[in-house]
């Protein structure tokens, strides 16, 4: 069949979750489905049904949505043995499998889709990286094990890797081995992109507004952060920190243990919560600086969320996170772990706002060269 000129390919994508989940895995790879389909692709995505009250079956944008229970919970995944025998009966009606990575099912998956001879492109979002808690520090360490055992296999069984960036894929621990089938992709993410010059008016310098999004997790450095809070502070004693996202994770206890830190510097500090749709446009359109304090780090959708919508950003200078403002010029790069270079960076950009603003087209640059798939 053809679209457009096209060939029309029927297209299963596996995730372990998908649209209503809030993070950046699922979100990102609701942007490339709603890109395959648009491309006149038929589109099937197979995941958990991660909560009760969640259609076991829908159609979003034209993309078929199917959803199967899960059986158990260990760490951050919901483990579904029953998405084997529903991949094994979409196999047989489609041309291109593609797995969201990481996946619980990643090798099974992968063995199928060789099997039945389908096209299999892994898209990577990251590689475990779990908390070492004082509590049985070796369970992360077996759990990355396994992540890596299963999927080692099962990239060498795929046609194409791919990732955010080929920075990333270099310094993964799984993809680095499969750099020369890698083809980089970024999902653009699901908001309108909104020049600096239609943004609302330029703050009052005595009190900006910095801004996190995400999960309150140990890999996205938010410690660090914190320690830089009172640096900013010194400097500029009415700026105001804003923080989006989940803090209380069932696998993680990390907003917990930074408690003492939070009480430091809770009269500067504000918390919103999930936020979506417009709720999290109006977040993003009231901060003066987007802040990136990871560790570790694939690409993190929420900083280009952010610069969409016309605010700086300052990240960590970690492979994959650093690559849009290190091709974009949009803010400014910081060593990992120093809250003093975090303190500093977030300055630099307070203080000279205008001259990033002026690189806001490179943003929309970026996306126009790493924004569409190709996995052929």
């Amino acid at each position: 069949m053809e679209h457009s000129g096209i060939a029309r390919r029927r297209y299963l994508l596996l995730t372990e979750y998908f649209h209503p989940h809030w993070t950046g895995l699922s979100t990102s790879f609701l942007s490339l489905a709603r890109t395959l389909s648009a491309g006149g692709h038929e589109v099937t995505v197979l995941t958990t049904r991660h909560a009760d009250e969640l259609a076991p079956a829908e159609c979003l944008d034209n993309i078929e949505v199917r959803r199967v229970p899960h059986a158990f919970r260990i760490s951050r995944t919901h483990y579904a043995w029953r998405i084997l025998p529903a991949a094994w009966r979409s196999m047989r009606r489609c041309d291109v499998v593609i797995i969201n990575s990481p996946f619980s099912n990643v090798l099974p998956c992968a063995m199928m889709a060789r099997l039945f001879r389908r096209r299999l492109v892994i898209f990577h979002q990251g590689d475990l990286v779990l908390p070492r808690r004082r509590r049985l520090p070796l369970s992360a360490v077996v759990l990355e094990r396994c992540f890596d055992a299963f999927t080692l296999p099962a990239m060498a069984l795929a046609h194409v890797v791919s990732t955010y960036t080929a920075d990333y894929a270099r310094h993964s621990r799984v993809m680095r081995h499969f750099t020369a089938k890698c083809r980089p992709f970024v999902p653009r993410p699901l908001v309108e992109s909104e020049p600096p010059r239609t943004n609302r008016p330029a703050p009052s310098p005595a009190a900006p507004r910095i801004g996190f999004a995400g999960r309150f997790a140990d890999e996205k450095g938010l410690d660090v952060l914190l320690d830089a809070i009172p640096r900013v502070i010194e400097r500029i004693p009415g700026a105001r920190f804003v923080f989006a996202g989940a803090t209380e994770l069932p696998y993680e206890d990390t907003f917990a243990r930074l408690g003492e830190r939070l009480g430091r510097v809770a009269a500067h500090v504000d918390f919103l919560g999930l936020l979506h749709g417009d709720a999290l446009r109006d977040f993003y359109r009231g901060l003066d600086v987007f802040v990136l304090s990871s560790r570790t780090e694939c690409f993190a959708l929420t900083q280009a969320e952010a610069a969409l919508l016309g605010v700086p950003v300052v990240a960590t200078d970690v492979p994959g996170a650093r690559m849009l403002v290190r091709e974009t010029g949009f803010g400014e790069l910081v060593r990992a772990g120093d809250p003093a270079a975090l303190a500093d960076g977030i300055l630099r950009v307070l203080h000279d706002r205008a001259q990033y603003l002026s690189m806001y087209d490179n943003v929309e640059r970026f996306f126009e060269r790493h924004g569409q798939p190709a996995f052929d």
